[in-house]
């Protein structure tokens, strides 16, 4: 029976939702295997999923480059623009001259038309009558420039038109491809959220099953008894491989971790009369996916995150800006009690943040 269903459950799984686990009477044994198969297979899937948001999210990356430069060249065309508008500007006026002067003094009848053209119109009057060697040579060069100027102008236009339609294409497809890695982290963790719920709901029935066959008051989850993050997986661990974080309502740690961070936030008490202040410490799957989708491009990838692990913490009151008296503190004493500031998150690095430590174990 087992067997069978753990089958059905995996089947269901390949859709990515399956229907609600309920415990025949007399059947919680099954029951909670049927929901630890589930949120095994859950497990299988968000690793695959995992793969699939760091490749989508260095290929976002890649196209936020590639718009960033398309970006530049394009403020760089249109300052040019600018600047070749103001030139044939100049132009305009220096061929205004000419015309007059030829209206004065024509070579020819015809070109007393001359008078109003653009200079694109005066230029090639003077070609088409064959008389652009009886204008003076200065005359010549300036509507010369004028048309160069006119050609040039037409040119970085069509090239700004280009960039900026690139500029748009690039900008659409980002958006798009984040907005696809949000749904597919969002949709994992939560077919993962519930999934873990009704194992944890199945657990309680069975433990309150078994109490009252032993006719003894059921036992609180067990807590803080195991550093072994062996078989689980990252925004996921059991309760009972974390622990609470000593003056830090609500913040939790691989058990090791937290005794090692627990030692620290006491001596800094020692020396300075306050515990370390603690922002954020171990991320559930899900609570990484929201960061991830807050902070496209700065939160890491769900199922990557060393906040996953219980690892790593990241710290306020000060110690969140670099050369600060608290962050100069951590600096000096975190070693000696196995934390360490990543070689990214420092000022130099690829993501600098003052506030993340890890715990090096």
């Amino acid at each position: 029976m087992l067997a069978r269903v753990i089958a059905s459950v995996t089947v269901a799984l390949s859709t990515f939702a399956g229907p609600a686990l309920v415990a025949a009477p007399h059947a919680q044994a099954d029951e909670v295997a049927s929901a630890e198969a589930r949120v095994a297979a859950l497990q299988r899937q968000v690793r695959i999923t995992t793969d699939r948001l760091v490749n989508g999210t260095e290929q976002w990356e890649r196209d936020r480059a590639a718009l960033r430069q398309v970006e530049r060249r394009y403020a760089a065309v249109t300052a040019l623009v600018r600047a070749q508008e103001a030139a044939l500007a100049q132009s305009r006026v220096a061929v205004a001259v000419v015309a007059r002067r030829m209206y004065m003094h024509p070579v020819q009848d015809k070109l007393r038309l001359a008078i109003g053209m653009s200079p694109d119109q005066v230029l090639g009057l003077l070609q088409t009558q064959g008389e652009l060697d009886k204008v003076a040579g200065s005359d010549t060069e300036v509507v010369r420039r004028a048309r160069l100027a006119q050609l040039s102008l037409m040119r970085k236009h069509a090239e700004a038109t280009q960039l900026e339609r690139s500029a748009q294409a690039l900008a659409d497809r980002s958006a798009k491809r984040m907005h696809d890695l949000q749904a597919l982290a969002a949709d994992t963790s939560r077919q993962l959220s519930a999934a873990t719920r009704l194992l944890a709901q199945a657990r309680a029935r069975e433990a309150a099953r078994l109490a009252r066959l032993a006719r003894v008051r059921p036992a609180g989850a067990a807590r803080c008894v195991t550093s072994s993050t062996g078989g689980m997986s990252n925004g996921q661990l059991d309760p009972a491989a974390l622990c609470p974080l000593w003056k830090a309502p609500g913040q939790r740690m691989r058990t090791d971790a937290s005794r090692w961070f627990d030692k620290m936030s006491v001596y800094h008490w020692r020396k300075t009369g306050k515990p370390l202040c603690v922002t954020d410490s171990y991320r559930s799957y899900a609570r990484q996916v929201d960061v991830y989708r807050r902070k496209p491009g700065l939160a890491a990838v769900p199922g990557t995150s060393r906040h996953g692990w219980g690892l790593a913490v990241d710290l306020g009151c000060g110690v969140a800006q670099f050369g600060s008296p608290a962050y100069n503190w951590m600096r000096a004493n975190a070693r000696r009690f196995h934390f360490v500031h990543p070689s990214w998150a420092e000022p130099s690095g690829s993501m600098p943040e003052a506030w993340h430590w890890e715990y090096t174990g």
